[in-house]
């Protein structure tokens, strides 16, 4: 089976985060994300030059954004330009709650309205990114081996 691939090579998952609290979660789907074959851009090695820029290119290349929802990510400017700039320009949006109890204000409520989120808060990480992989294939049209599936079903 070749490698996925959203849309076209130019396409990726897009990861915004607040380092503050999210960041060894961000890089653990990430490198699974990678494991999986998807291209997943994430600013763990990408933010170099112009970091306005550099966010600005990921969301206009991103087919899906993985939106890693907490206060902090909320109080945080770039987090919230990220987020802003992905809903204005109508991208596919899975919000990821990090932080237990964590209600998100109106304005990522407003954002977030409808879609089906994934608590990382609580549970298994393992059932929780099983979840959020199957939500992503779906969105990007695309079906898991059997022999994939259960390399992360333990």
């Amino acid at each position: 089976m070749a490698s996925p691939n959203i849309s076209s090579p130019s396409k990726h998952i897009m990861i915004s985060y607040n380092w503050s609290d999210s960041k060894k979660l961000a890089h653990k789907i990430n490198d699974r994300l990678s494991d999986a074959g998807y291209q997943v851009w994430i600013d763990k090695e990408q933010m170099k030059g112009d970091m306005y820029e550099m966010m600005g290119r990921a969301v206009n290349n991103a087919h899906v954004v993985l939106m890693f929802t907490s206060c902090n990510y909320e109080r945080s400017a770039n987090c919230q330009s990220e987020a802003n700039y992905a809903k204005d320009l109508k991208k596919r949006i899975i919000p990821i709650r990090v932080q237990k109890g964590y209600e998100p204000n109106p304005k990522i409520g407003m954002m977030t309205a409808g879609l089906l989120y994934y608590d990382f808060s609580k549970g298994s990480f393992d059932d929780n990114f099983n979840q959020l992989l199957h939500e992503i294939e779906s969105i990007a049209g695309i079906e898991m081996t059997k022999k994939w599936k259960l390399k992360f079903i333990k």
